[in-house]
Parts: structure tokens; sequence; C-alpha cells
């Protein structure tokens, strides 16, 4: 997904640089569920990702390409895990510690779902003429 324009100053200067290393660590496959990058998936039931382009896809199929998408898992876009200063990609065996994954859009989604339905209550209780009445602020 690209960055917004509002957001484009949270994210470091090489943050192409970055998302190539993150990609490279997690050998271009999703890190929570394994899909690889840039195939076209399907859903029948489960998921299918065998398919090598959108001409191999049968008629009714509805299908997906797979783009992966580099989530901070903490949801702070400042937080690079130092790579941001040229520090090292997070090796594999400390995978867990890293702030950075490669994900998939679904998997993407359902990572960052609480903190989407958090960031719409805050919208929402902002577009409010009065605000809570229950709110002792």
């Amino acid at each position: 997904m690209p960055i917004l324009a509002k957001n484009k100053h949270r994210y470091p200067a090489n943050w192409r640089s970055i998302r190539a290393a993150i990609l490279e660590r997690a050998h271009h496959s999703c890190e929570f569920c394994g899909r690889p990058n840039h195939v076209w998936a399907t859903r029948l039931g489960a998921w299918c990702w065998t398919k090598t382009s959108a001409e191999s896809i049968w008629p009714g199929e509805r299908a997906y390409k797979i783009v992966l998408t580099i989530a901070h898992l903490d949801g702070n876009p400042e937080h690079n895990d130092g790579m941001d200063a040229g520090g090292p990609v997070i090796p594999t065996w400390r995978i867990d510690e890293s702030n950075l994954r490669a994900l998939c859009q679904r998997c993407h989604n359902r990572w960052d779902a609480p903190m989407r339905v958090q960031n719409r209550r805050i919208t929402r209780r902002g577009r409010m003429a009065c605000g809570d009445l229950f709110d002792h602020a």
C-alpha cells in the first residue's frame, strides 16, 4: 500500500532500501502465512497461490494479486529497527525482535484491524459537536 502523503514525513529517506532488505530477509514471502510475492491467489474454500498469471484463472474464480507490504508491528512508522540509521536487518534467528515484517495484504489488514477500529472511534468522537457527556476530561 502506498504511503499517504500526509504520513511521508514519518518514514526515513531510505525507506525503499529498508523495504528491499526486509523483503530479502523474508525470501519474498509473507512472514505470517507464507504466500509468495507477486503471484495470483484464488479463494475456493481455501487459499491457493499456485496461479502464475491472470490468464490461468478459471472462469468464475475471484483472483487477487499478492503484493507484500512492510508492516510496523507496533503501528509506529518511526520505529524501523534502527535501519533508518543504516542498522542491520534483524537476522532470521532473531525475527521475533523485529518491528518490521513483510506481510501480504490479508495478513497486514488482519494485524492492523484493532488499531483501525480504535482510530475510527477516535475520529468519530472528534467529529461530535459536544463530545461524550460522560467524559470528565
